[in-house]
């Protein structure tokens, strides 16, 4: 009797324990997706996020990592693979594995070591539908890993996916910011066109710039590295 009555009372614990762990996937999850977006309104972040993004200060990039290493190495050793079943969870893996790395190993070739895993999880992802779940914003950054690839094909989706939004989108706010992503897209592309790869990486990635390559470093963008 001991015993069938221990074994019917672990499903309780068993639901609890299950419950609190899905709480706790979604409180790591809008964590990540809180500091990178801050408040949406109206699909939008505030403006003052931008500089998070896109100009980001050396204390900017030491909280990043203290806040959220751990996180980033668990998802870059797949521990966290069970968030891409739903798309704000891969939104938060890309976030960890495309993005944060860029803050926390600027200007080194660890800010491009997870960029496979993370193209990989937007690919599924796009599969899947999960970047149609989401908002304006959100959807910009979740094909940032399709602008980081050195692939011209994944590039080339790039831009279809930008396309796609300035058919969806027609408020002046919200084609500005689609302009915007897409200007850099473009940009990006480019150079995959012209050189097959990002020649401002070739220093810490170990690759040797050709000489048209090094001319070209003269005036480039470093997009942050």
């Amino acid at each position: 009797m001991y015993e069938r009555s221990a074994r019917f009372s672990h499903g309780p614990h068993q639901q609890i324990s299950t419950q609190t762990r899905i709480k706790t996937i979604n409180d790591s999850i809008e964590s990540v997706l809180h500091f990178w977006f801050s408040e949406l309104s109206n699909e939008l972040s505030p403006k003052s996020q931008a500089e998070l993004w896109y100009a980001a200060t050396v204390q900017q990039d030491k909280e990043i990592e203290d806040k959220f290493a751990y996180l980033i190495e668990r998802a870059g050793s797949e521990q966290l693979s069970d968030w891409q079943n739903t798309p704000k969870g891969s939104l938060a893996l890309i976030i960890l594995l495309d993005q944060m790395p860029r803050n926390i190993h600027r200007g080194s070739a660890q800010a491009f070591a997870y960029d496979a895993l993370a193209l990989q999880y937007c690919l599924d992802g796009i599969d899947k539908g999960h970047d149609q779940s989401l908002c304006l914003i959100e959807r910009c950054f979740y094909y940032h890993p399709l602008e980081h690839s050195e692939s011209l094909t994944m590039q080339n989706l790039c831009l279809l996916k930008f396309n796609e939004l300035e058919d969806e989108y027609f408020l002046d706010e919200h084609i500005k910011v689609i302009q915007n992503s897409l200007q850099f897209a473009k940009e990006h592309a480019d150079i995959i066109a012209k050189f097959g790869h990002f020649p401002h990486r070739n220093k810490v990635l170990k690759r040797k710039s050709s000489a048209e390559e090094m001319e070209y470093l003269k005036t480039a963008k470093r997009f942050g590295q």
